[in-house]
């Protein structure tokens, strides 16, 4: 009985403990602000991200986080959207202020009769789950396309990038994709999406 009580001690103790390293690790990394951003929408058929998302890719969301500039002789974007857009979001991926943030870049696919973009859920920031280790959320919302917005395209891709601001960049995270609902506030949870490294292909 008493080796119980003891044990029931213990563990209301590391729950107690558990609870102060959360309020700790909130307090010494500090908020996560987004900062800027761009989005775009096209064609599935080419890949815009480098080891990114294409038609045939057999998930429908991918998430990388970059707590550092990429290698200054390596693009993180292919040619598919034109050599002038490639620099644009190379640029902006290569150049932020990394001792004050870091860049999240997100693609998600869908069909162009359904085109949707994923996108954060404001007024919901991103929240620490971890050491170095961030939540994302983020919207699946709907996205209009006029008859003349990429006709010959089945399959659409939206690619998202966006600078945060932080006291300490997060190296893992998680981007939680809910479904949008009429434009305001999140819906259903669709994917937690684990980001990745980028790699140099």
């Amino acid at each position: 009985m008493r080796r119980r009580a003891l044990l029931s001690s213990a563990a209301l103790g590391l729950a107690a403990t558990a609870g102060c390293l959360g309020d700790a690790r909130q307090t010494l990394s500090g908020d996560i602000r987004p900062d800027h951003a761009r989005l775009t929408v096209h064609p599935a058929s080419a890949r815009f991200v480098r080891g990114g998302l294409t038609a045939d890719s057999d998930d429908r969301f991918r998430a990388w986080l970059f707590p550092e500039a990429p290698p200054d002789d390596r693009t993180v974007f292919t040619d598919a959207r034109g050599v002038e857009e490639r620099r644009e979001w190379d640029n902006e991926v290569h150049n932020e202020n990394y001792e004050a943030g870091f860049t999240l870049l997100v693609q998600s696919r869908s069909s162009r009769a359904n085109a949707h973009q994923a996108e954060p859920a404001f007024p919901a920031d991103p929240t620490w789950t971890g050491w170095r280790r961030a939540r994302f959320p983020f919207e699946f919302v709907r996205r209009e396309l006029g008859p003349d917005d990429l006709p010959d395209a089945d399959r659409v891709v939206s690619t998202y990038l966006g600078y945060f601001t932080a006291e300490t960049s997060p190296t893992k995270g998680t981007v939680a994709v809910h479904a949008g609902v009429d434009g305001a506030g999140m819906g259903t949870l669709i994917r937690d999406v684990e980001t990745r490294q980028w790699e140099p292909p």
